[in-house]
């Protein structure tokens, strides 16, 4: 008797697309590299979810949502974590929910810094 898994473990029937490989890769119905090729990476990437091509007006402010939400500040983008947990041979999951666990953490940044001084400069104005 076949479980679930096992029906699905050399064929894994799906709408979205398939790699013929050394020949083609189709994605909902178009050849990835003849006719989808020259399209930026952004506009592929959200017809591979929508299904649709996307107009180019929104593709410009979903990719500006994109660029102005991308910001450089460690304190809510802890790699360093998540590499840390690579060197360890941990599975790439478990790594980026430590990172994430650590961005989510009330006590990363210079928080409890922040409170501790401010604690101290209220205690001495008060003395």
């Amino acid at each position: 008797m076949n479980t679930i898994l096992e029906q699905y473990e050399k064929h894994w029937p799906t709408t979205i697309g398939k790699a013929f490989l050394c020949d083609r890769v189709v994605l909902h119905g178009q050849d990835l590299h003849h006719q989808l090729g020259s399209w930026e990476w952004f506009k592929l990437y959200c017809f591979s979810l929508m299904r649709r091509e996307i107009p180019d007006n929104q593709l410009k402010l979903l990719n500006f949502f994109w660029v102005a939400t991308s910001y450089p500040d460690p304190s809510i983008w802890p790699n360093h974590i998540v590499a840390l947990a690579g060197t360890t041979r941990s599975t790439a999951s478990l790594a980026l929910m430590a990172g994430l666990s650590v961005s989510e953490a009330s006590i990363y940044g210079r928080r409890p810094e922040k409170r501790a001084l401010d604690f101290f400069y209220r205690s001495q104005q008060a003395i």
